[in-house]
C-alpha cells in the first residue's frame, strides 16, 4: 500500500503517482469529496473505458457534465457502432458481460466498490457477476474507487495489486451523538423525530433523514408537511419526479425545502452543496459504520451535526465472534465445496443439478453461519459464494454496531469522527401517536391495494409480463407507481427463471411484499411441503405451546433424526460444542417455516407456533 497526502484534492497529484501501467487491479482509497469522480473522467477521456456506477441517480447526474460517452442506465440500450466510451449502472455492466461483446479492450473504472461486499445480498447476481469479471481479467484493467473499501472481506477472491491509499492533511472533525431513546419500546422512530422537530422548531435550516424504508419515510414526509415543513423524499420509486431531477442536476435543495428524506439511493456519489444544513439524522434500524461515514459526507460546504438514534435496548456484548466465524470460513470452506462436488459426481446426470439444488436450498433453510448463502450452482458444479461470504461478515460487524453504540462509537471514532452518548425520553400526546401510526399502515396498506390489484390484473387478463415490462421501459418518464410496478414485473420475471411458472403460485408469493427478504420467507413457505425435515418437524409441535431454546433444540433434532432415518440427507444445522443447536439460529428455523409469536416472561424468551 502506498500513502499520499493532500490538501483537499485528488487533482493535487500527478497521474503518474497512481502507478497504473504497473498492475491489473488498483484501489483509489481516498475520502469523500476529494473529487474521485473527477479523477474517474479525467482517466477515461484519453481511455476506452467503461465507467460503472452503483446508483442509476449517479449516472443521470453525469449525463449533462461529460461528452463523449453512452449512458446506459433503466431501458438504455448500447450501441455497439458507437465509439463513445460507456457510463453505466452495476446492472448495465452486468448486461455487457453477459452479452458477446470483448470487454477485453476497456478499462473498468468501478465506483464505489465496497458495494461488492455490502450490497452482495439484495444484488446478489449482479455483485455475483462483476466481481466474478474482475477475478477472471475479462477486462483490459481494472480501477477501484472507495472511501469505506476494506481488502479484508474479499482477500481471498480478489487481488488489489495496488492499492493506493490518500490521506487529506488536515481534516475537520464531524460531530456524532448516538441519541438512546429511554421509551423506544413505546414510541415509534417517527414518533420520536416529530417530537424533536416540534420541540426544536428548525425552520431556518436544512436537515437530512436517512433511512432504508420507503414507507416509513414517506408517513414521515407527510407528518412533517403537516407540522409546515417542506420535505423532498428521495428513493427509487421517485427517481424521476421533476423536483428529484432538478435535486440531482443541481446537486442542491431549493430554498423552500427544508427536509431531505432519503433512502441508501443518496448514500453514494451524490453531493449536497448547501451551505445550511444542521443536522443529518440517522434513524435507519440498521447501523453500518461505513453506510453513516458515506452519507455523513454527502453535504459538501456545511458544518453538520450527525445524529443515530438508537430505539431498543441495547446489547452489550457481541452477537456473534468475528474470528471465529471466519477461521471456519478459511478452514472449511474449500473442502466443503470439494465434498459437495464430489456427492453430486456420483449422482446420476440427470439428478444432479436438482440434487446440487437441494442442498443449497437446505443451507439457506437451516444453516444460521456464513454457509447460508455461501454456496452457489454455476454450470452444474457447486461453487463458493464469495461476494455473499464477505456480505455475510460485513454483516456481522453491522449487526453488532447496530446493537451497541459503544462498538459503533469506535468505529467511527477510528475515522476521524468525535461522538457523543445522549439519552432521550420522548413526550408525544397519545393521539398525535395514533395519527403517527395511522399514517404508515394507511400508505403500507396502499401500496398492498396497489400491488395485489396489478397482481390479479395480470391473471385475470392473462397479461404478458415481459410485454408489459418493454412498455414501461419504453416510456421516457415513468411515475412512482410506474416504477414499483416494474419491480414487481421483474420479480414475476425472475421467480419464472427460477423454475416457478404457476401463475397463481407467483401470486401468493408477491402479494404480500417485494422485497427480498418477504419474497425469501415467501418462497420457503411455499416449498415446505416438498421438505422431509419441515413435515417431520411439523409432527412433533402443537400449535399454540410454548417453546424455550432448549425445547426447540430437541425437537428440531430430533424432526432431523426422523428425517434422516427415511434416508433425507441434506441438512446442516450448525451447532453449538455439546450438540445442541443456539436458541437464535433454532428460532430462526421455526420462523422460516411456521408463523410464530415471540414471547418474553421473567427475560426468558421462548415461541408459540400460531399456523403451519
Amino acid at each position: 500500500m502506498k500513502t499520499h497526502s493532500i490538501e483537499k484534492y485528488l487533482s493535487e497529484l500527478s497521474i503518474d503517482a497512481f502507478e497504473f501501467s504497473k498492475n491489473y487491479t488498483t484501489l483509489i482509497d481516498s475520502p469523500t469529496g476529494t473529487g474521485k469522480t473527477e479523477l474517474i473522467f479525467h482517466l477515461a477521456k484519453n481511455q476506452r473505458a467503461i465507467v460503472a456506477f452503483p446508483y442509476v441517480s449517479q449516472v443521470i447526474q453525469q449525463q449533462e457534465k461529460q461528452a463523449n460517452f453512452q449512458f446506459l442506465y433503466d431501458s438504455e440500450k448500447i450501441d455497439y457502432e458507437s465509439d463513445k466510451n460507456i457510463c453505466c449502472t452495476y446492472d448495465k455492466l452486468t448486461s455487457l458481460i453477459y452479452q458477446d461483446f470483448d470487454l477485453n479492450n476497456y478499462i473498468l473504472h468501478l465506483d464505489e466498490c465496497h458495494n461488492l461486499y455490502m450490497s452482495a445480498d439484495y444484488r446478489n447476481h449482479v455483485i455475483f457477476q462483476i466481481a466474478n469479471s474482475i477475478r477472471e481479467k475479462i477486462y483490459k484493467q481494472v480501477i477501484l474507487y472507495s472511501s469505506t473499501y476494506e481488502n479484508k472481506y474479499l482477500q481471498h477472491y480478489i487481488a488489489i495489486d495496488n492499492h493506493q491509499q490518500i490521506e487529506l492533511k488536515s481534516s475537520k472533525i464531524e460531530n456524532v451523538t448516538c441519541v438512546h431513546l429511554e421509551n423506544g419500546n413505546k414510541v415509534t422512530m417517527n414518533d420520536a423525530i416529530v417530537s424533536f422537530f416540534r420541540q426544536n422548531q428548525p425552520k431556518k435550516e436544512k436537515i437530512l433523514i436517512y433511512r432504508n424504508n420507503k414507507s416509513e419515510n414517506e408517513a414521515l414526509g407527510n407528518l412533517l408537511e403537516n407540522d409546515g415543513y417542506q420535505t423532498l423524499v428521495v428513493d427509487s420509486d421517485r427517481k424521476q419526479m421533476d423536483d428529484v431531477l432538478e435535486f440531482l442536476k443541481n446537486e442542491e435543495l431549493s430554498n423552500q425545502t427544508a427536509v431531505l428524506i432519503t433512502t441508501s439511493m443518496l448514500t453514494e456519489g451524490i453531493n449536497i452543496l448547501n451551505e445550511n444544513i444542521t443536522q443529518i439524522h440517522y434513524v435507519d434500524k440498521e447501523k453500518s459504520s461505513a453506510t453513516i461515514r458515506q452519507f455523513a459526507s454527502r453535504p459538501r460546504n456545511s458544518k453538520h451535526e450527525i445524529l443515530i438514534w438508537f430505539k431498543k435496548n441495547e446489547t452489550l456484548e457481541v452477537r456473534k465472534t468475528y474470528e471465529k466465524e471466519w477461521n471456519d470460513f478459511v478452514t472449511n470452506s474449500k473442502q466443503i465445496e470439494n465434498s459437495i462436488n464430489f456427492l453430486i459426481e456420483r449422482t446420476p446426470e440427470n439428478y444432479a443439478e436438482d440434487h446440487l439444488q437441494q442442498i443449497i436450498h437446505s443451507n439457506r433453510m437451516y444453516n444460521d453461519s456464513w454457509l447460508k448463502h455461501g454456496i452457489r450452482c454455476q454450470r452444474g458444479k457447486a461453487i463458493l459464494d464469495y461476494p455473499r461470504i464477505a456480505n455475510y461478515f460485513y454483516r456481522l460487524n453491522t449487526q453488532n454496531e447496530s446493537n451497541n453504540s459503544y462498538l459503533l462509537g469506535e468505529s467511527l471514532e477510528s475515522y476521524g469522527f468525535q461522538v457523543h452518548y445522549f439519552s432521550l425520553k420522548v413526550s408525544l400526546k397519545k393521539m398525535t401517536q395514533v395519527r403517527n401510526r395511522e399514517q404508515l399502515r394507511a400508505i403500507r396498506k396502499h401500496k398492498k391495494i396497489e400491488r395485489e390489484a396489478l397482481l390479479r390484473y395480470y391473471i385475470t387478463n392473462n397479461i404478458c409480463v415481459r410485454t408489459r415490462r418493454k412498455e414501461i421501459l419504453s416510456q421516457r418518464k415513468r411515475t412512482e407507481e410506474d416504477n414499483r410496478e416494474l419491480k414487481l414485473l421483474n420479480r414475476w420475471i425472475g421467480l419464472e427463471k427460477n423454475g416457478i411458472e404457476n401463475r397463481t403460485q407467483i401470486y401468493e408469493i408477491l402479494k404480500n411484499g417485494t422485497d427480498d427478504r418477504a419474497i425469501y420467507r415467501n418462497l420457503i413457505s411455499n416449498a415446505n411441503h416438498l421438505d422431509e425435515f419441515y413435515t417431520e418437524l411439523k409432527k412433533v409441535i402443537n400449535l399454540n405451546e410454548r417453546y424455550d431454546a432448549e425445547k426447540r433444540s430437541e425437537l428440531i433434532q430430533k424432526a432431523e433424526s426422523n428425517a434422516r432415518s427415511l434416508g433425507y440427507n441434506l441438512i446442516n444445522i450448525k451447532r453449538l460444542k455439546d450438540g445442541t443447536i443456539h436458541g437464535k439460529i433454532s428460532k430462526n428455523i421455526f420462523a422460516n417455516l411456521f408463523h410464530i409469536q415471540t414471547h418474553v416472561i421473567g427475560g426468558k424468551h421462548s415461541i408459540s407456533i400460531l399456523s403451519y
